[in-house]
């Protein structure tokens, strides 16, 4: 992918409106990790020339490593309560209604403490209020106060100039040194001011009757006061966020900033690590066996008592090529690998699939296989492509035969993604210069044998890198991951053979640079894995605003056939490393059924949590994610909406 068309991307997804509303109405975003690679800067997701402030200045820390600890999302800044904090430029005044939220672990409990801190006085000025004291100062700031978390607000004196009366503040919760807890505040000028400790309303006082006379910031801060003396955080700091308009209500703001979180209960590596093995590159799984693709070869394992216990089987070099497998067949490449070949559980080569004479396409580009089927796609074939069907002794028992080709001359790129499942086969394309659509084709249609027409769909924005699909049953979903696009479709909802569109997944994290839909994947009937990723390959890794942000989000379709965000999924091991943060986890491999989710992370280094000088650069990792995903939730019809 051209890096130049990368923000051109952006700017499409901003000018059409396809951002979530959420990311819309984002001042600032400091997710806490090491992505820049200029060190002493903690990056704003809206990078250092946003109108609404800048990537932040880090002071007094140690710059080697041993500021970033693990926190809630990836990681998180670690403060000393003495000489760290961080200034930067972001407003918190410029609007009527605003939302300061971050995740805060204090490491004692008998200290106050500031997390996020603005105001239009020096702690030495006479107008310095103090906290709560009188002053005629602005004063905006969350943290913790006599054990308790705490929001205050103060712009003036208040009503009719008596000292203090224009002091608002709301606390609540209690403070347990070593536990992330969310804080979030909100305010309505015309309202209330209200303090929410994990996404539970604790207080609320009326903003109504104070008067504010408009002074403007003159410092802001994360992790301090204006006063340097005291009031330093003595803790971490995750995911710290600023934005406009609030929540339609509280469990829209639930929903938005606490969702539900897993994290990884295991990894998978490579029996012997080795540099630049890119680990999990590929992968395929189904029911009790799982092959994972690597620069040296495919590794094959097998399942064993538990949804996380895969004990390895063996390894092949064999040459590159999409994986994928059903019961006791595999497709590596172009080969076909069935079980129980030269001995039990032996899996042996029976079949090498091939074009038709005359085909120069990319032959192997996609693959896929249900049963005693296989489809290939051969992109840039025939001017648009095509997609072939193999079936199980076609030709004689044992050989695996062509019985279809099916063939587009007017769609560019027809057969670079497809999928078979049952007698349904979907198959992407670029439509038009900046549009794909995906077309739908069934066993027996039009004759027996024949694979004929059963829909088709326009997907949205197509980009040849960032563009994927999965079909399931009568659901199809369809990703763009560099616009952050992820639709589903239903067969026969809006008419026979019609495949309607049945919602529009977005995540709650979802920013300008985490772009939703890198990979996806059907989990159930009623679950889809979506992975998010701000970087890309080209050569190199390219992460957007040099930062990145990596999560697997889970949607979960209700009984309305609404589909709702229910879950996210997290790692907890990153290379040590501080400029290789990135992982890739799920944009180059999804699977996992009912009891388990695996993700590729094949920029992973030694999968560690700290610093380590004997990292194996590049040797990847699978992660694994166990079932039930989530145990708790939303009631089903609520949206989240904004």
């Amino acid at each position: 992918m051209r890096k130049a068309h990368w923000f051109t991307l952006l700017v499409l997804a901003m000018t059409s409106g396809a951002l979530p509303v959420a990311a819309q109405f984002t001042a600032a975003h400091w997710a806490m990790e090491p992505w820049t690679q200029d060190t002493g800067v903690l990056d704003n997701s809206y990078g250092s020339d946003s109108e609404l402030g800048s990537d932040g200045t880090m002071i007094g820390f140690p710059e080697d490593g041993s500021e970033w600890v693990l926190g809630v999302v990836g990681r998180a800044l670690q403060f000393d309560g003495v000489n760290r904090y961080v200034t930067h430029t972001v407003p918190l005044w410029e609007s009527p209604e605003r939302i300061i939220a971050h995740w805060i672990r204090s490491d004692v409990d008998d200290q106050n403490q500031v997390a996020v801190y603005e105001s239009d006085a020096p702690g030495n000025g006479a107008d310095y209020n103090g906290f709560g004291s009188a002053g005629d100062a602005l004063e905006i700031h969350t943290g913790i106060a006599n054990d308790q978390f705490y929001g205050l607000i103060q712009n003036g004196l208040g009503p009719a100039n008596t000292p203090g009366s224009g002091v608002r503040t709301v606390s609540g919760g209690t403070v347990v040194p070593g536990r992330w807890t969310h804080v979030a505040m909100t305010w309505d000028l015309a309202g209330d001011l209200k303090l929410y400790v994990d996404c539970v309303l604790v207080d609320s006082v009326s903003l109504s009757d104070a008067s504010f006379f408009g002074h403007g910031a003159t410092e802001h801060l994360i992790g301090s006061p204006s006063d340097p003396s005291s009031r330093r955080l003595r803790g971490a700091l995750d995911d710290v966020r600023v934005e406009f308009f609030l929540p339609t209500s509280d469990e829209a703001l639930a929903r938005r900033f606490c969702s539900s979180r897993r994290y990884e209960s295991s990894d998978l590596t490579a029996q012997a690590m080795a540099p630049d093995d890119a680990f999990g590159s590929r992968m395929a799984m189904d029911e009790n066996w799982l092959i994972i693709g690597s620069a040296s070869g495919i590794h094959w394992y097998r399942r064993g008592d538990t949804a996380v216990d895969w004990d390895f089987h063996h390894s092949a070099e064999l040459s590159p090529g999409k994986l994928a497998l059903d019961g006791s067949t595999a497709v590596v490449g172009t080969r076909i690998y069935e079980q129980d070949q030269g001995g039990p559980d032996a899996w042996g080569e029976t079949a090498l699939l091939a074009a038709e004479v005359g085909d120069v396409g990319g032959f192997g580009a996609s693959i896929s296989v249900h049963g005693d089927l296989v489809a290939v796609g051969s992109p840039n074939s025939v001017d648009g492509g095509s997609a072939y069907i193999f079936g199980r002794d076609q030709g004689g028992p044992g050989a695996w035969g062509q019985t279809h080709r099916e063939v587009s001359e007017t769609s560019e790129s027809f057969g670079r993604d497809l999928e078979i499942d049952g007698t349904l086969l979907a198959v992407g394309s670029r439509a038009t210069e900046e549009q794909s659509r995906v077309d739908l084709f069934a066993q027996d249609q039009g004759g027996a044998g024949n694979w004929g027409s059963v829909g088709q769909v326009s997907a949205g924005f197509f980009d040849a890198d960032g563009w994927n699909l999965d079909l399931r049953g009568d659901g199809l979903v369809v990703a763009n991951g560099f616009v952050g696009s992820v639709s589903v479709f239903r067969q026969d909802l809006g008419g026979p053979n019609a495949w309607g569109l049945e919602g529009e997944l977005q995540a709650s994290e979802q920013y300008s640079a985490d772009f939703l839909g890198g990979r996806v994947h059907w989990i159930s009937d009623e679950l889809i894995a979506a992975a998010s990723t701000s970087c890309y390959v080209e050569g190199n890794v390219i992460c957007y605003e040099d930062r990145f942000h990596e999560a697997i989000y889970l949607f979960q379709r209700n009984n309305a056939g609404e589909w709702n965000q229910r879950q996210i999924l997290l790692p907890t091991k990153f290379s040590p490393s501080h400029e290789r943060a990135f992982n890739l986890l799920g944009l180059f491999s999804l699977a996992g059924s009912e009891d388990v989710l695996l993700a590729g992370a094949p920029l992973n280094g030694t999968t560690v949590d700290g610093p380590d000088p004997g990292e194996i650069v590049d040797a990847g990792r699978v992660v694994l994610f166990t079932l039930p995903f989530f145990s708790d939730g939303f009631e089903s019809g609520d949206t989240g909406a904004w």
